[in-house]
């Protein structure tokens, strides 16, 4: 007889909710999208605005989006510049890899270039060294209160 009880359900989602920081592991740098600007820059901090959801697209892809003002997504244009469409399609994919040097590689797959960063910009390169090398920071909740414990905790008893 099979132990697994047939009707306990179980729904596992990350608190974070696939909500990350590029960092830049050599430069300590945060990817960011300004909305006003329409412009993709590197930053030293960690506000709402450096904020991206990724989202798996099967095949082992993922796509990053913005966190702020409905989110677009980042994108790697044929001429091999650092964008964010509102579009999705195949330049706002990416592949991710070990990095040898502690974290990973965040790959273009349409042009196989690798997300860089030189501490004061980002760019694509070709290379696969340390200044291609990315960490993804979750972005943790704030604390929550007693009586959203006491919701979830129903919902999940419901």
């Amino acid at each position: 007889e099979d132990s697994i009880d047939k009707c306990s359900l179980w729904d596992i989602s990350s608190a974070h909710q696939q909500k990350y920081y590029l960092s830049s592991v050599c430069h300590d740098k945060r990817i960011g999208y300004d909305n006003s600007k329409d412009n993709i820059y590197c930053s030293g901090k960690r506000n709402e605005w450096e904020a991206w959801q990724i989202n798996s697209e099967g095949d082992g892809l993922v796509s990053f989006k913005s966190c702020v003002d409905g989110g677009k997504y980042l994108i790697c244009t044929n001429g091999g510049k650092l964008k964010a469409s509102h579009e999705w399609n195949g330049e706002a994919l990416w592949k991710l890899e070990y990095s040898p040097h502690g974290g990973i590689f965040i790959i273009s797959r349409n042009h196989d270039w690798h997300l860089s960063c030189d501490g004061q910009r980002l760019d694509i390169s070709p290379s696969k060294g340390i200044g291609q090398t990315w960490i993804l920071e979750p972005i943790m909740p704030s604390t929550i209160s007693m009586d959203q414990i006491t919701m979830y905790s129903s919902i999940g008893a419901g």
